[in-house]
């Protein structure tokens, strides 16, 4: 959450959520960077292939992250990563084609939901533009985190988890490797050099409540885009 609220502070606000069904794509056979083996080695072979991407057209590369699982329940069930990242608007279709080429599955013609830009050919990959989906980074933040438990163990009781913002749950099952992360842009280090205190520090039901109320994120200007 704080991540997200410091980007929109360095003018770099995470406006992008691509959504990867990376088991799926491995069962029905698709190429890529992860066609083949290790999901944790495959997620971070994209991941730097998109920070690449984007250094290389001079777009700062802030980005938060989750990889989650689903059993039984999704129409595609298996492990799947969100990636929130800063994406102007005049390199979205660059952006569509490469994640097909990086995936090795075409852009398809279904643009069902509210703020979609892209879907692939057989669903395996997701990109919506969150400033049209009029959803705040700070919101896709707390989507990112809605496989974190809703209740907790505290003093041996089970009580509601007070830092969680996303009242649904999905996701939860185990992965391997590291669950969620933010770009180095984004870090704590960073943003005390900076100066920022985000709002989010200890979150509790209240807070979470308020950021659920906060206005959606206001579109990009002509000279932000």
């Amino acid at each position: 959450m704080n991540a997200a609220a410091f980007s929109v502070r360095l003018g770099i606000p995470i406006n992008t959520l691509t959504t990867i069904n990376a088991e799926h794509m491995q069962r029905i056979g698709s190429d890529g960077v992860f066609g083949l083996g290790n999901l944790w080695d495959g997620f971070r072979d994209l991941t730097e292939l998109m920070r690449k991407w984007a250094q290389g057209r001079d777009i700062p590369w802030t980005a938060i992250w989750s990889r989650e699982v689903t059993r039984g329940r999704a129409e595609q069930p298996g492990e799947h990563w969100h990636i929130g990242h800063h994406l102007p608007h005049q390199h979205q279709a660059a952006f569509l084609a490469q994640l097909a080429n990086w995936t090795g599955e075409g852009l398809g013609h279904d643009l069902s939901g509210r703020g979609t830009i892209g879907r692939s050919e057989f669903r395996g990959w997701h990109v919506k533009c969150t400033v049209r989906n009029g959803k705040s980074p700070e919101q896709i933040a707390a989507y990112l985190g809605k496989a974190e438990p809703n209740k907790i163990s505290k003093y041996r009781k089970t009580v509601p988890n007070p830092d969680k913002v996303e009242i649904n749950y999905g996701g939860e099952g185990l992965v391997e490797g590291r669950r969620m992360g933010i770009a180095h842009s984004l870090s704590p280090p960073k943003q005390l050099k900076e100066g920022f205190v985000g709002p989010h520090h200890g979150l509790g039901r209240r807070l979470a409540q308020e950021a659920r109320q906060r206005p959606a994120y206001r579109p990009l200007t002509s000279n932000e885009k």
